[in-house]
């Protein structure tokens, strides 16, 4: 392996890394803004009929009670919510 792979296959495993941080990091964060009652969880929404192609069935959503389909790390809805805090608090 020359550097130039070495160095790639270092960045790899640290992304890999960094990601994992980002996971636990979220799963931490909703039940803080839960408790504070800053957020609240909504309703599952219903499963499409023809499954899109990124539609996980092995993942489950806590924001979303549970719901199949993404998990909390890629919860849009999620992301949304925080982003309006993040924007009332520079407000």
């Amino acid at each position: 392996m020359d550097q130039f792979e070495q160095e790639v296959h270092e960045l790899r495993e640290e992304v890999t890394t960094l990601w994992a941080e980002v996971e636990k990091l979220t799963n931490l964060l909703l039940p803080i803004l839960l408790e504070k009652n800053l957020v609240q969880t909504r309703a599952p929404p219903r499963v499409p009929d023809k499954l899109p192609t990124w539609y996980r069935s092995d993942l489950s959503c806590a924001f979303h009670q549970g719901a199949p389909g993404h998990d909390i790390e890629h919860c849009y809805a999620l992301k949304a919510e925080i982003q309006k805090l993040v924007q009332a608090k520079k407000n």
